[in-house]
């Protein structure tokens, strides 16, 4: 009797193995069964999702009936560790004086933000919603072909009046920017195209740009 691996993906395996499931796939017959076997245990795998009953190495995963299996993300590959939650020191405006963005919460998951926010070195009294923060939050896009990867930057205009010495917001400067970068390219690349963009945004002419509020002409 095959270990369930006591999830839905155990279910799945017996679905595959209950009588009678013939055509399954492509018309397949309990004959071609074992076919099924390698295909599931294929994309299980591929998924970083333990399957050893078959003891099927991972270089037999090719398909079966000649036909290639479909892209799995980072097949064959490790995964990138998750980054640990911490503050972010960067630069002001004048390109010598830091400043501290501390971590305020680490995300819990898909669409739930990790949040910064500028506590250190702010003035004293200033309501803590008037101060700056980023929010990063990440997902599966709609087919789970990609990571959509969501930054929110947010920067109060806060002035404090004479006489109650209380701040209130005039405006702020908000900005948001999202990258979606699909899971089935190669480390490499992503790694090459995520540098590209940041330093493109971090360029003199995009700061220049966005201080003007105009594209260039």
């Amino acid at each position: 009797m095959r270990p369930q691996l006591g999830s839905s993906q155990g279910q799945v395996i017996e679905f595959f193995h209950r009588p009678g499931n013939a055509g399954l796939f492509n018309g397949e017959s309990p004959e071609t069964r074992p076919s099924l076997d390698l295909f599931l245990v294929c994309v299980l795998r591929g998924f970083g999702i333990g399957v050893e009953w078959l003891q099927q190495p991972v270089s037999s995963c090719k398909g079966f009936r000649g036909k290639p299996l479909p892209s799995i993300p980072h097949f064959g590959e490790e995964r990138s560790t998750m980054p640990s939650m911490a503050s972010i020191t960067v630069k002001k405006f004048d390109g010598t004086t830091d400043i501290v963005f501390d971590a305020l919460s680490p995300s819990a998951g898909d669409n739930v933000p990790a949040v910064w926010r500028q506590d250190t070195g702010n003035v004293a009294g200033l309501p803590v919603g008037l101060r700056s923060y980023m929010r990063m939050s990440t997902k599966d896009n709609g087919p789970k072909t990609a990571r959509q990867v969501k930054y929110v930057f947010d920067f109060p205009y806060a002035v404090q009046d004479s006489t109650t010495t209380l701040y209130s917001a005039k405006d702020r400067v908000h900005g948001e920017v999202m990258f979606t970068v699909p899971v089935a390219i190669p480390a490499t690349a992503i790694n090459e195209a995520i540098a590209q963009a940041f330093n493109l945004i971090d360029s003199a002419l995009s700061h220049s740009s966005a201080q003007a509020g105009y594209a260039p002409t």
